[in-house]
């Protein structure tokens, strides 16, 4: 993959991500929202590559769309209330950021460097 197309994967997972985590935001006052926004990461991440490309790039729009929310405004509110649904969006996000940060670490590449699995040992 040539590497403007990484980057152009790159910002449109981020872009992804960023209205995933908005969208959380504003359901997560229910908590139908809650379970919805946790099974819409879920399916994301189930549906992208298994790469640190992919991964780290929703995650990071997610993650940051959610501490941009949480800064409030100048009047003083805030769009996560310090409830227990409130709390559980937060959680969600830990997971999300981890997640971003296992697949940094490389926790998901199986591969060598050269593309092709391991041959079978034995």
């Amino acid at each position: 993959m040539t590497p403007a197309r990484r980057v152009a994967l790159a910002l449109g997972l981020a872009v992804v991500g960023a209205v995933s985590g908005f969208a959380s935001v504003i359901a997560g006052g229910h908590w139908w929202g809650i379970a919805l926004a946790a099974a819409t990461a879920a399916a994301v991440f189930l549906a992208l590559p298994p790469t640190r490309l992919a991964w780290c790039s929703f995650a990071g729009g997610w993650v940051a769309m959610l501490l941009l929310v949480l800064n409030g405004n100048a009047k003083g509110d805030f769009a996560v209330a310090s409830d227990g649904k409130g709390y559980g969006i937060l959680a969600l996000g830990f997971l999300v950021a981890l997640a971003g940060v296992v697949a940094l670490a490389g926790g998901l590449d199986r591969r060598p460097a050269g593309g092709r699995p391991d041959p079978p040992k034995g």
